[in-house]
């Protein structure tokens, strides 16, 4: 099993923030298992806004495709709502007891982050009085001035029941919160050109298709990963770092990959993969080291059959109205070939595959080796071209040159000792590459 972040396999579900009554939370967590819940005090403080993200104001140039920490973060971190405990013992007198809830209720409101919805959960804890629980969240509804969606309350001895209706109301007002900021994003996407600011554009994309997911709004996830996807391979963008850009198509093929399958759509999930792979061929044109690039290849075939062993398909069958205008609808001919490619063994035999072009090319690249050592100066037949151009490719790179030294077939002296040097560095390159990326990471 590959060691992949769970950010990028996991469902995402929306961040909810539960703050005061800690000694709840826990047992609360097992009754809201569609929520991401983290529990907090009622003194929490959370990270303040941008200030109107002046970067995308002024098109500044960016030094990578996204930040590392922004997924993280978003799915783990930045609570869509604010849930505050108030307890509702019978012995309490309610009237004192109000102006201080609303005290507390409105230091949250004043320091929450943009967008984040607010609501209140009564515990009732205590039984010896009568408590009349409506009556209560009428009177912090009208003196909070709150939406009646926007409270729950429940009894202690009872938290199934009140879970299932606390997950109901955060699920609600997280899609509010969500959508807002998709909108948000597409506000600040109108401003791009995605040619001219072709990484601020597939930012956006990315963005928005995170938060739309954590929305639970699987139809413009899903046309924006698809946006994200295409938009790397704008110019500007495919002549950006190769490592960067090569790290982000893996990233976004595989989260666009995950929700097509997840929703069931098993032949457009293939069609995009195989898409994937026949774009990829293009990174031979930038990488010297052929070895790292059928390394890459037979990742990429390994994380998409691990995909067809994680994902179920879903019970019922998928609505076609679920798919975006501007993903492709396959012909019935075309999904009946793709769907003969539906076993996991198919690509791990192809991962296999590529596994194995990646050690002749490091065998024919040591037999080079020895070659310029022993001072030969043919290059035999025996050695292969992809070898062959991986050397020169690298001297050039390197060297600032336009030269073909081993290209050629004749190797002078004055390349000899440099060309065989330089071999020893892709040799311990790729001795230490199986240290430097076992980790799939933005």
């Amino acid at each position: 099993m590959l060691d992949v972040p769970e950010e990028l396999h996991a469902p995402l579900k929306p961040v909810v923030s539960f703050m005061g009554m800690t000694e709840y939370h826990q047992r609360l967590v097992q009754h809201t298992t569609a929520l991401c819940a983290l529990s907090h005090g009622l003194e929490q403080r959370f990270q303040a806004n941008k200030d109107a993200h002046k970067a995308q104001s002024d098109m500044r140039p960016v030094e990578g495709f996204i930040k590392s920490a922004w997924l993280k973060k978003h799915c783990s971190n930045t609570p869509a709502v604010c849930v505050m405990f108030v307890d509702c013992a019978s012995d309490t007198n309610w009237r004192n007891a109000e102006p201080v809830i609303a005290q507390q209720l409105e230091h949250i409101r004043a320091q929450r982050r943009r967008h984040v919805r607010l609501a209140v959960a009564l515990i009732q804890t205590s039984f010896e009085g009568k408590v009349d629980l409506d009556d209560r969240s009428q009177a912090l509804k009208r003196r909070c001035d709150l939406d009646s969606k926007q409270i729950v309350s429940f009894r202690a001895d009872d938290l199934a029941s009140g879970g299932e209706k606390l997950q109901r109301l955060c699920l609600d007002l997280s899609r509010g919160y969500y959508k807002d900021e998709v909108k948000r994003l597409k506000r600040l996407r109108e401003k791009y050109d995605r040619n001219i600011h072709a990484r601020w554009y597939f930012r956006a994309m990315f963005k928005i298709s995170i938060l739309a997911e954590l929305g639970q709004d699987r139809k413009t996830a899903l046309k924006y990963w698809l946006r994200a996807y295409n938009s790397l391979w704008a110019p500007a963008n495919r002549a950006f770092d190769v490592d960067q850009h090569r790290a982000c198509s893996e990233v976004t093929n595989f989260k666009f990959c995950f929700l097509l399958l997840e929703c069931g759509f098993s032949s457009q999930a293939k069609h995009q993969f195989s898409n994937h792979i026949s774009r990829a061929d293009s990174y031979h044109l930038h990488e010297h080291l052929l070895f790292r690039m059928n390394r890459w290849i037979a990742r990429q075939y390994e994380l998409f059959a691990t995909l067809l062993e994680w994902v179920a398909p879903p019970a019922t069958q998928p609505s076609s109205s679920l798919l975006p205008k501007e993903i492709d609808r396959i012909p019935h001919s075309r999904a009946q070939s793709y769907d003969t490619h539906h076993h996991p063994g198919f690509y791990y035999q192809a991962a296999a595959s590529h596994v194995r072009t990646r050690r002749r090319v490091v065998q024919n690249t040591a037999a080079l080796r020895n070659l310029l050592v022993d001072g030969q100066v043919q290059v035999p037949a025996s050695i292969e071209p992809d070898s062959i151009r991986m050397v020169d490719v690298a001297y050039n790179s390197i060297t600032g040159y336009d030269r073909q030294f081993l290209g050629s077939g004749i190797l002078g002296p004055e390349s000899r000792d440099a060309t065989s040097k330089l071999v020893d560095l892709l040799l311990l390159a790729e001795l230490n590459l199986e240290h430097a990326e076992d980790v799939l990471r933005l």
